[in-house]
C-alpha cells in the first residue's frame, strides 16, 4: 500500500474472497489485453490488408464506412433484445457473426462479399472496442 495503507486517490482495493488476485480475475485480464491487442492490430493493418488484396482506395472507403454504419446496425439490434433473449445467447450470435467476417475477410477478395460480411461481422476498425460485446458485457 502507498502512503501508509491508501492509495494516492482512495482506499486500497478490497479483498474478494481471500485474494483480489484470483485466477478468473487473471483470465478476464489477459483477455481483455489480448481483444485489445487484437482491435489495435486490425486497425492498422487492415487497411493495408485491403489495398494488397486489390481493392481500390474508393473501395475501401466505401467498405469502411459501411462497416461502421453496419456496426452501429448490428451494436443497436443485439444490445436493444440482449435482455429480452439473453445476454449469454446474444453475445455468442456476436461471436459467430464476428467469426463469420473473419474468415470471409481470410479467404475471400470479393468486394460484395466484404461489404456483407463486414456490415454484419462487426469489424472494428477504429482501433477500440465498440460493438455490441463491450455494452452487453457491460450491462450485467
Amino acid at each position: 500500500h502507498f502512503f501508509g495503507g491508501s492509495f494516492i486517490f482512495g482506499a486500497a482495493p478490497q479483498k474478494m474472497g481471500s485474494t483480489w488476485r484470483t485466477a478468473d480475475n487473471c483470465c478476464i485480464l489477459a483477455a481483455r489485453f489480448v481483444r485489445m491487442f487484437s482491435y489495435g492490430v486490425l486497425s492498422v493493418t487492415l487497411l493495408l490488408y485491403l489495398r494488397e488484396i486489390g481493392l481500390t482506395e474508393g473501395q475501401v472507403g466505401i467498405l469502411l464506412t459501411l462497416i461502421l454504419i453496419g456496426d452501429l446496425g448490428v451494436t443497436l439490434v443485439l444490445t436493444t433484445t440482449a435482455d429480452r433473449f439473453g445476454r449469454r445467447r446474444t453475445l455468442v450470435i456476436g461471436a459467430i457473426l464476428k467469426a463469420f467476417a473473419g474468415v470471409t475477410f481470410a479467404f475471400s477478395s470479393n468486394f460484395w462479399l466484404l461489404i456483407i460480411a463486414g456490415t454484419i461481422g462487426v469489424v472494428t476498425v477504429t482501433g477500440g472496442e465498440t460493438g455490441p460485446f463491450l455494452a452487453v458485457e457491460q450491462a450485467g
